[in-house]
């Protein structure tokens, strides 16, 4: 699971609160600050090249092309 944000210059959390620690926890990854639109994209590509949660986590994450703010 994916949890993005739909604000147009917002960032996901997870740890900002009881809700997203616990999804974290379970396994659930941030979008951080791509559109929803870029983070759909960047799944559908990660799926394509692994089944792997800790694989596609990693594909999530990196800044592939301009997607992610680099913090």
């Amino acid at each position: 699971m994916i949890i993005a944000n739909q604000m147009e210059k917002g960032s996901t959390n997870l740890h900002a609160y009881e809700a997203g620690f616990k999804a974290a926890k379970a396994g659930a990854i941030s979008s951080k600050d791509m559109t929803t639109e870029a983070a759909v994209a960047k799944l559908m590509w990660a799926l394509k090249k692994t089944k792997n949660l800790q694989e596609i986590k990693k594909i999530i994450e990196k800044n592939i092309a301009g997607e992610l703010t680099e913090q």
